[in-house]
């Protein structure tokens, strides 16, 4: 009980500091959490609007004119009509 009532007293006799030092506590809490919340809102609204477009697009080759596909397979570097070379 004389631990508590000392600490009371050493608190009462340093209020500036006490205060100071909530203070710092509080915020800086205050901002780790809005981050936080400001991470998960991001996050959940990116799935949101994925889903929402629904857009998907797929990379094919097409293999109706053999020309083109010999000739992006032989090129070291894919000329610019190959579409994944």
């Amino acid at each position: 009980m004389r631990s508590i009532t000392l600490a009371v007293r050493y608190i009462w006799r340093k209020r500036g500091r006490t205060i100071s030092l909530l203070l710092i506590l509080l915020v800086v809490a205050t901002t780790t959490l809005t981050g936080l919340a400001v991470r998960g809102a991001a996050a959940d609204a990116q799935q949101a609007i994925r889903q929402a477009l629904g857009g998907v697009f797929t990379i094919e080759q097409d293999e109706s004119n053999p020309e083109a596909i010999s000739r992006c397979s032989r090129a070291s570097r894919s000329p610019p009509n190959c579409a994944a070379g």
